[in-house]
């Protein structure tokens, strides 16, 4: 997959400047409205937060990672610019044990990589659903700490609409894109719809160090996602549904490696393409047949001249799934079964694995696997309670291993329960299990004399239940917090041998418990134009090491703030919004001994966005505004403040 490079820059320069100077404000016959029940509760399992375009929008979020960063429980790890990678953890389980899908469809791919969710655009995405507690019964294998999926689309277009936008920013950052969704036929059956963004940074930024100031360098890069697809409602009447659909990504950027070990030579390319076709059937009962089968292939190359370096991986992913619905109500009562099968085979080529004896091949890892998953719902007029259960079973081989088998049965019980008297509180629990295979790398990677896998890896397992607390008190105010707590036995940890090379090893058990609250108040302030919203998350977290006879018993696992939380204040005026938000990241320690540790960081940013009804939109976000030199991950500072004028025309 090769794209070429080269973008329209005269969009970002033409929409970012000319737009103030030609949109002119009209009425809106839309004013804002405060609904009396926004919180949404998920009613198969999980803590569910959702996050809508608008909310990014007004927020300033250039990328997925940007888009999610405000959501309670949430950390996130930043190496660099919006191209650099940046993956999450959720509740304090790694990137690695997070669940990234795009409309259902999971990323994560084989070698066992934390998805990086700067490769992600936010381009043609309508909403994400951040999950948060891990259950492999409802959401498979991987769903160890949550879920983030991507939602691409809701509703089939009735005419033709589009977005077409651009931005410009610090360090030589542009971005231009389009998207556009159209009815293909005249009666509307056949839907479809067709997206690009192109980016690129010159990158380059300066930091703290010992030192004093320091260039950061080899921070250049660009970015490729497009998508496409095609939806045909057969007969109109919703009953047959048949969907293609492609996406694909390709980026190239510069790694410039940690502050102290700098490599500005290194390079990585990388891609992913993404196929899939999909068909639902819905009977006169209400039954549903849900049918998908899905292709991806990853590929990436990271090659540095400067130590004769190279390494060249490529992922596919083959999954198909079958579901079934059946709705069945008796009284004030409803009950919906639904029962699945999916399938899946991952390959992995590479010149870093190790084969049996010792040697570098560039062969074939292989894992296919069977699963078997059901659950019920049972619906009455003040409740929802869902048990679900699920057993996956896989084989894994490579060149000159014994082919291991392993097979895992998760359950999970989910409820919500609405008071009768008072009907604005909602009380949501969940209790389940979770479980995570180790990834080829974990069990055949070869790094030399410096590391190696392990094929003796067990998957590592989670047990974990939590309460939430969902209460409206008045309009537009919402208040949530959410009790959680979790074992997880069998971690993976790389450690060194006595011989100095690292390997990965499962230890002990690890205990977490904390806390989740989040507010939000939307308040008129003059007439039914001009209101004022606050929004507010606290998490408390405690991730403790609690193996047997281990020597960091009790101590704080590296990179999990204890503390941390977020605000934002908008003032919002028919269709525009003026927003100042902030993050506080609490102190992280960077060693198992708790011996070092991140200093406590508060990042502020802060948006304007005017919206006109021509269709005209354009905003100014400078983010970081107090220009605070921080550190996510020890090595790789983060930039200090940016800004970014975006215009565009919707229509």
């Amino acid at each position: 997959m090769k794209f070429s490079r080269r973008f329209p820059i005269f969009v970002v320069l033409f929409t970012s400047l000319a737009l103030p100077l030609t949109a002119q404000e009209g009425t809106t016959d839309d004013p804002i409205l405060i609904e009396d029940e926004r919180l949404q509760t998920e009613t198969e399992a999980g803590q569910k937060s959702v996050i809508e375009k608008e909310t990014w929008e007004q927020k300033g979020a250039r990328t997925v990672s940007e888009a999610i960063q405000f959501t309670p429980g949430l950390t996130m790890s930043k190496t660099g610019t919006t191209l650099e990678n940046t993956t999450v953890s959720i509740r304090g389980t790694s990137g690695q044990q997070v669940l990234v899908m795009v409309n259902g469809i999971p990323l994560n791919n084989g070698k066992g990589d934390a998805v990086n969710l700067n490769t992600l655009s936010l381009n043609n995405v309508v909403k994400i659903e951040v999950i948060r507690g891990g259950n492999s019964a409802v959401y498979g294998e991987g769903a160890f700490g949550g879920v983030i999926n991507i939602i691409t689309e809701e509703e089939p277009p009735l005419y033709f609409q589009g977005d077409i936008y651009g931005k410009a920013g610090s360090f030589s950052t542009y971005t231009g894109g389009g998207d556009f969704r159209f009815p293909v036929n005249f009666s509307g059956t056949l839907t479809g719809n067709i997206s690009g963004e192109y980016r690129m940074t010159r990158g380059d930024y300066s930091y703290e160090s010992s030192q004093g100031d320091v260039d950061r360098s080899n921070s250049e890069g660009w970015a490729d996602n497009a998508a496409a697809g095609l939806d045909w409602n057969i007969g109109g009447m919703d009953r047959h549904r048949i969907s293609l659909k492609t996406s694909w990504y390709q980026g190239g950027r510069g790694i410039p490696g940690l502050m102290e070990y700098l490599t500005p030579e290194a390079r990585l390319d990388d891609s992913r393409l993404n196929l899939s076709t999909r068909y639902v059937f819905t009977g006169y009962s209400q039954e549903v047949l849900d049918s998908e089968f899905t292709w991806i292939r990853q590929d990436s190359l990271y090659e540095n001249s400067e130590s004769g370096t190279l390494q060249d991986h490529e992922n596919s992913s083959l999954r198909g799934r079958v579901d079934f619905t059946l709705p069945m109500g008796r009284g004030v009562l409803t009950w919906t079964p639904f029962l699945g099968t999916a399938v899946s085979s991952d390959s992995l080529t590479s010149t870093s694995l190790r084969s049996s004896d010792g040697t570098n091949l560039p062969g074939e890892a292989k894992q296919t696997a069977l699963s078997a998953y059901g659950r019920i719902t049972l619906t009455g007029q003040d409740f929802t309670l869902t048990p679900a259960y699920r057993w996956d079973g896989s084989d894994t081989s490579y060149a000159g291993w014994d082919s291991r088998s392993d097979s895992h049965s998760s359950y999970s019980l989910s409820g919500t329960y609405t008071l009768p008297f008072y009907r604005r509180l909602t009380v949501k629990s969940n209790i389940g299990t979770a479980y995570h295979s180790p990834g080829f790398d974990d069990l055949f990677w070869s790094g030399g004399a410096f590391a190696e896998g392990n094929p003796d890896l067990l998957p590592e397992e989670n047990f974990n239940w939590d309460t939430g607390i969902y209460l409206t008190p008045a309009r537009g105010l919402e208040l949530t917090t959410v009790y959680f707590q979790s074992r997880t036995k069998n971690l993976i940890q790389w450690m060194p041998t006595a011989g100095g090379t690292w390997r990965p090893v499962n230890i002990g058990e690890v205990d977490s418990f904390g806390l989740e609250n989040s507010l939000s108040w939307l308040q008129p302030l003059m007439d039914e134009n001009l209101f004022m919203e606050l929004s507010g998350t606290y998490s408390w977290m405690k991730l403790t090491d609690t193996s047997e006879d281990s020597i960091n018993q009790g101590n704080q696992l590296p990179y999990r703030p204890v503390h941390s939380g977020s605000g934002s204040v908008s003032l919002l005026y028919k269709r525009h919004s003026l927003t100042f938000s902030s993050r506080y990241m609490g102190q992280r320690f960077t060693n198992m001994a708790n011996t070092k540790d991140l200093a406590p960081a508060l990042i502020m940013d802060t948006v304007l966005l005017l919206q006109f009804e021509s269709g005209f939109y354009t905003s100014l976000a400078v983010l970081n505004l107090a220009d605070l030199q921080y550190i996510d991950k020890l090595g790789y500072p983060v930039p200090g403040r940016e800004w970014t004028v975006t215009g565009g025309y919707r229509f």
